[in-house]
């Protein structure tokens, strides 16, 4: 949920109604948020809200829970990485934290096109297209939104983070820090792999001290999410 209304934020951040035509594209919450000023931000937040409709979805709730707390942990690991590269960390937050739109809005829709006297498909069932699709559906939807294209290509290969053969250094700190949330319980199962974990890793350079001291933050992270 909470990544459906940071992408619709963002959208609005670059929008002309609030930003003019020759502004630079946005890569942060935080970018946004001096963008648009404490009273346009509320105005955004409210209206993001009210075009969203994503607090509550039929049949789906304990999973967008779940879905929700994945991403918030990815997204605070995923700042975590960045400050070990040279890459923007606040860039790698707003990226993890709408790596799985695609899989958000996935459940909302088949929430929706279930008719009200009946049950929506079991997770289980759809998990499996869910997992395939949700990369694609999510770049889409980035670019539906007008995301920066640094934000698309983040959400859409965050698995496969190679485009045209070389490394998307964001998607690759999004697996890294998928890995560490399978690792410590909040993973989605069956999303990162250790092959592909280990490519990212070596992709971005990290170190067997940085990992050691990356694992210890995430530790502390889902233990802090567990108790909220």
């Amino acid at each position: 949920e909470d990544q459906l209304l940071a992408a619709e934020v963002l959208r609005l951040a670059q929008s002309a109604q609030f930003s003019g035509k020759s502004a630079a594209p946005i890569l942060s919450l935080d970018e946004a948020l001096v963008r648009l000023g404490t009273r346009r931000t509320a105005e955004a937040f409210l209206q993001a809200s009210m075009n969203m409709r994503v607090f509550r979805v039929k049949g789906y709730q304990r999973y967008m829970d779940q879905l929700r707390r994945h991403s918030a942990l990815v997204a605070q690991l995923a700042r975590l990485i960045g400050r070990h590269t040279s890459l923007y960390d606040e860039h790698a937050f707003l990226c993890g934290l709408l790596h799985d739109v695609g899989m958000a809005a996935a459940l909302i829709a088949f929430a929706e096109a279930t008719p009200r006297d009946q049950t929506p498909p079991d997770f289980a069932e759809i998990w499996p297209a869910l997992l395939e699709a949700h990369e694609e559906a999510g770049g889409a939807l980035a670019r539906l939104w007008k995301l920066p294209p640094e934000v698309q290509l983040a959400i859409e290969h965050h698995h496969g983070f190679l485009v045209k053969g070389r490394c998307h250094p964001t998607a690759a700190i999004i697996e890294v820090a998928n890995g560490f949330a399978e690792e410590v319980g909040l993973g989605l199962g069956q999303e990162s792999t250790p092959a592909s974990f280990d490519r990212a890793v070596e992709e971005l350079g990290l170190s067997p001290r940085q990992l050691a001291a990356l694992r210890v933050e995430a530790r502390e992270l889902a233990a802090g999410s567990s108790e909220s």
